[in-house]
């Protein structure tokens, strides 16, 4: 009787493993959809984060930051990241002089911003690698009674456009 259920039990092992044994068609791929960048409130360039995930085995990025597509031209003051974790200076050495354009504004340090499309050129590679259009949707929701704000985070993945938030 035992002998027999485990028969059973082992059969059914059997079905529940085959299709993960011959199913050359199925692929795995590894990938990040939430990552922030000094286009919302990360703490480094987006072409720091491609170039990580790229080079330690990701096969797609969606670089999420809030309420914001990696589109058009963008400065960013990085006084204050450059004071903390030195990211003008690791960018320039990493890539040189020429890759990112900076200004002065008083006491202040900008850096232009890559575009997702100037990423995708940089670092997009077939059937390794690739950059996926999103942003984090965040607003908050609220309690009326005791007037406090609670954050709502949603991610859109594989956007065309930036929509905002509904009230």
């Amino acid at each position: 009787m035992r002998t027999g259920f485990q028969m059973h039990l082992l059969g059914l092992a059997a079905l529940i493993a085959c299709p993960l044994m011959g199913d050359e068609g199925v692929r795995w791929y590894k990938g990040n959809t939430h990552t922030h960048t000094l286009w919302s409130d990360g703490n480094d360039f987006p072409e720091t984060a491609a170039d990580w995930y790229k080079k330690n085995g990701y096969h797609f990025l969606v670089l999420s930051d809030h309420n914001v597509l990696q589109r058009g031209e963008r400065w960013k003051d990085v006084t204050k990241h450059e004071r903390e974790n030195q990211v003008v200076s690791k960018h320039l050495k990493r890539w040189g002089e020429g890759k990112l354009a900076l200004r002065k504004e008083g006491s202040k340090t900008l850096a232009k911003l890559m575009t997702l499309e100037e990423i995708r050129r940089d670092f997009e590679e077939e059937g390794k690698f690739i950059m996926i259009e999103g942003f984090e949707l965040t607003t908050a929701a609220g309690r009326i009674e005791k007037k406090r704000e609670f954050p709502v985070h949603s991610n859109a993945v594989n956007v065309d456009k930036l929509f905002k938030p509904q009230a």
